[in-house]
């Protein structure tokens, strides 16, 4: 199977991954898209909610959307960066083929990755224009001939702005699944 990872905080989850995620799906020839949260990530200074409140508010988000998945394969093997992932799945799974999913708005952060150009000669970018995209101009992930999905449709939506509408009491269920909605709201994760 041809599978694509979507990597990140996810902190929380919101309704432009999971657009994100579909687009993939639609757009390219992939047959699942793995979630995988990562438990910390070296690129930001910090999570709030907890690597098993993320997996849940994820498993809450595509439940019931086929073809999307939820891995804790970074947290089961102590797995902090990209390369080291990419790695553990080609071994775990030899029988599929994965591909790297990016959100725009972290391409010119890709260079500073662990170990970039290994990255892209073990696995294929996808990368998903978010709103305000500006063509990849980055010579080294050109040179990787990542996948640009130029006709996602594109959610304007950042778990920054889910958390800032939490923290002044503004309600969001317009901007994550309503189930998600109700577990941040339950367990009280960004008040």
């Amino acid at each position: 199977m041809k599978i694509g990872i979507f990597g990140g905080s996810f902190d929380p989850v919101h309704k432009g991954h999971i657009s994100a995620a579909l687009e993939v799906l639609r757009l390219t020839h992939t047959d699942e898209v793995w979630f995988m949260p990562c438990p910390r990530n070296p690129m930001k200074s910090g999570l709030i909610a907890s690597f098993e409140d993320r997996c849940k508010m994820i498993e809450l988000a595509i439940e019931g959307i086929p073809r999307l998945k939820v891995s804790d394969l970074q947290d089961i093997h102590n797995l902090t960066y990209t390369i080291d992932t990419v790695r553990d799945l080609k071994r775990k799974f030899p029988e599929h083929e994965f591909y790297w999913i990016i959100g725009s708005d972290l391409i010119d952060q890709f260079p500073n990755w662990q170990e970039p150009e290994k990255i892209m000669g073990e696995i294929q970018l996808v990368v998903v224009p978010l709103p305000n995209y500006v063509p990849i101009t980055n010579e080294m992930v050109l040179k990787g001939s990542p996948i640009v999905l130029n006709h996602a449709k594109k959610v304007d939506v950042s778990s920054t702005m889910v958390r800032s509408q939490i923290a002044i009491g503004e309600d969001v269920s317009h901007l994550v699944s309503p189930k998600v909605a109700d577990f941040i709201k339950e367990n009280r994760i960004y008040e």
